[in-house]
């Protein structure tokens, strides 16, 4: 038994416009659908998906989480980590590194944070 990838990442926000700018109009992920008045889901190419919803209309175990979860971390696999980060930097995105840093050969690696302070991770080549 064992895990081999994160099926999906659940992002509880506090203001869904500005989540939805992030994601959607800042980031580019362009297949977030609407579920309900207060929640988007995206599936991507791979198979994983992506769950986006206000905290405050969700139920109480997760409105729970997110107020505990201040510690939430998940990592996009990216086709361009400098293309992303010029984007973040371009909409004046709060990033951790000054630049991509360089994992391997192949690999470079970045942290952000989403309008509630979530911090997002970049993975990919540079």
């Amino acid at each position: 038994m064992h895990i081999d990838s994160i099926r999906m990442a659940c992002v509880f926000c506090t203001d869904l416009e500005k989540s939805l700018w992030f994601y959607r109009d800042v980031l580019g992920v362009q297949s977030l659908k609407a579920m309900a008045e207060d929640s988007y889901y995206a599936e991507f190419e791979s198979g994983q998906g992506f769950y986006l919803a206000i905290a405050s209309q969700v139920s109480t175990p997760a409105s729970a989480a997110f107020i505990l979860n201040r510690g939430l971390s998940f990592v996009l696999s990216v086709d361009s980590c400098s293309e992303y980060f010029e984007r973040l930097q371009l909409h004046e995105c709060r990033t951790v590194q000054q630049q991509p840093q360089k994992m391997n050969d192949s690999l470079y690696w970045f942290q952000a944070f989403d309008p509630d302070g979530n911090c997002v991770e970049f993975l990919g080549p540079a």
